[in-house]
């Protein structure tokens, strides 16, 4: 019974969309073309099953220089999922600017994003969001939903994003009412859209001082743990005007958590992360923040407490720290945080990720340029070289990290002299794999716009999307392309089609005389008997003319 069953799922399977990955830097995939404007400040989540959903800001320079967020998603194999490259899917097109778009993934093939939006003031944001689900439809109202709703007093920016642990999502942000205060909020959005914690939110902290949102973790349990910047130990940590005029000597970092109906689990100041002398700060292109999956979270920053500013007061070493609170806030690791880098010079913190319970950071260096990393475990023990190992070329900017779901470490980068997209591969003890330069993604659509995203893909393959020039276009496009292993680009996978009956793994009965295996596309047009191990990446067998019979304890792999 079991052999026949599987007999008629082979019969009336359909292959998936021929692959489209194209494996020349020269080429790439094009994600979305455009006309007038310019796509830029790419950010991406996983669709769930090897493929890649991007946002994307188009940036018209015409009339108010009107921006607007549209998305789209290439799967596994390289093929556009959402309307076309000149048509992806409409996010928001309302008039006025956006900035800071956050997203992440709903776990059923769609995603959230998040985002400043200034369409009803242009000094004043609001945070919008929205959920799209895997076909590429809206979920929530046309052209976003408003969460803030203090336009006519608050500048309110920098949302961050996170799962509820559910369907829902909690963000995190900050909002300045341009007079006297600055504060963080969160708020709990269902799968509905419906706004859990009231019009504007829950304050995160309620203690004298100002304090921004500069992260987001899920606490796993329907809340989350939002990382802040917080000026209460300042000397002029009360003072609006001087924290305008940048006087702010002593910047610290605090978190408090927030369960799934607003309460603040911890002390009403929240906890300290780090209160060393000197300013302590977090912001980035990317969150630098993660969940440690048991109700705490870990985050990483910027740390000048062994700074000495030069004549003009600017910082001449800034540092790397990390820390990770526990459910409770109670800090695990090296009180006021645990030395990523302390070289000399001037290290800032660029993007993490998370694999397990280990964490990996990467950050740019001023001093020795290029990108430094460094594998922390849970328990707060260093993996890799004091001060981290040098990942990048001199000349690179704009670096991300993602794991490869196997212990491997995935980076991907611009780099100028001359000007390409590049990637590079440590393994789990810190080792460079694609040589002191990386591999090639790029040669061809390169910018100066932000950091290029990384996914995972099938089979510890990595797809990365960025925004940047072709050489016929004075405008900018969205890109992608799907690394492999070996840090090679995929290319279109290769179809196979019987020419006679007989046995799977006989190459005389395929076309082009060889066997198909794990990357092949492969249509059926007569008998075959699968009498040995055999995989395929998809299969379609004629359902007039073709079989696939296949033995009793022998295996029939087909992964799409």
């Amino acid at each position: 019974m079991k052999l026949h069953i599987l007999v008629l799922f082979i019969l009336f399977s359909s292959t998936a969309a021929l692959g489209q990955w194209k494996s020349d830097p020269m080429v790439n995939n094009t994600v979305a073309v455009n006309d007038s404007l310019s796509a830029e400040s790419v950010v991406s989540v996983s669709d769930g099953a090897g493929g890649n959903i991007m946002f994307f800001i188009n940036q018209h320079y015409f009339g108010n220089h009107e921006q607007y967020i549209m998305a789209q998603r290439i799967s596994s194999n390289g093929v556009i999922a959402w309307g076309d490259t000149l048509h992806p899917v409409a996010i928001c097109t309302a008039l006025g600017n956006r900035f800071e778009m956050r997203a992440v993934a709903d776990a059923a093939g769609g995603a959230f994003v998040s985002w400043a939006d200034y369409r009803h003031d242009a000094n004043k944001g609001e945070i919008y969001t929205q959920h799209i689900n895997a076909s590429g439809i809206v979920q929530w109202a046309a052209n976003g939903l408003r969460v803030t709703t203090l336009s006519n007093t608050n500048d309110t920016y920098s949302a961050e994003i996170c799962r509820d642990g559910g369907d829902g999502i909690i963000l995190g942000y900050s909002s300045d009412d341009l007079a006297s205060n600055v504060q963080a909020y969160g708020q709990h959005i269902n799968a509905a859209g419906t706004l859990l914690w009231g019009a504007n939110g829950v304050q995160a902290c309620t203690v004298p001082g100002f304090r921004g949102c500069v992260g987001i973790a899920t606490d796993n349990n329907s809340g989350a743990i939002l990382m802040m910047v917080d000026t209460r130990n300042d000397v002029f940590g009360l003072d609006y005007d001087s924290l305008n005029t940048n006087d702010i000597t002593n910047l610290d970092i605090y978190a408090q958590r927030l369960d799934g109906t607003g309460n603040r689990l911890w002390t009403t100041g929240g906890v300290a992360i780090c209160t060393a002398p000197g300013n302590q700060d977090a912001y980035s292109d990317n969150s630098n923040t993660g969940s440690d999956g048991s109700g705490g979270a870990f985050i990483f920053f910027n740390d000048f407490r062994n700074d000495i500013p030069d004549s003009l007061g600017n910082s001449t070493n800034s540092d790397v720290f990390g820390q990770r609170v526990d459910a409770s806030g109670a800090a695990q690791w090296t009180a006021n945080g645990l030395a990523l880098s302390t070289a000399a010079g001037n290290q800032y913190i660029e993007s993490v990720t998370q694999a397990g319970t280990d964490m990996v950071a990467c950050w740019a260096d001023m001093n020795t340029p290029g990108y430094w990393s460094q594998k922390v475990n849970a328990a707060g023990v260093r993996s890799w070289a004091l001060n981290g190992v040098l990942v990048t070329p001199p000349s690179a900017y704009n670096c991300t990290v993602t794991g490869d779901g196997t212990g491997n470490f995935i980076y991907g980068f611009h780099a100028d002299m001359p000007q390409f997209v590049g990637a590079q591969k440590l393994n789990a003890a810190g080792t460079l794999q694609w040589g002191p330069n990386g591999a090639l993604v790029s040669s061809g659509h390169t910018s100066y716009y932000p950091v290029p995203q990384l996914v995972p893909g099938l089979n510890q393959s990595t797809l990365i999307s960025w925004s940047g020039y072709s050489a016929f276009s004075s405008e900018s496009n969205v890109y992608a392309s799907n690394i492999l292993p070996d840090g090679t680009l995929a290319g279109s996978l290769p179809i196979f089609t019987t020419i006679a009956n007989g046995n799977w793994n006989n190459p005389a009965i395929w076309a082009g005389n060889q066997v198909p295996d794990l990357s092949s596309i492969v249509t059926v047009h007569h008998a075959v008997a699968v009498t040995a191990t055999a995989q395929c990446y998809s299969l379609k067998v004629d359902p007039v003319t073709a079989s696939v019979t296949v033995k009793s304890g022998v295996q029939l792999t087909v992964t799409h």
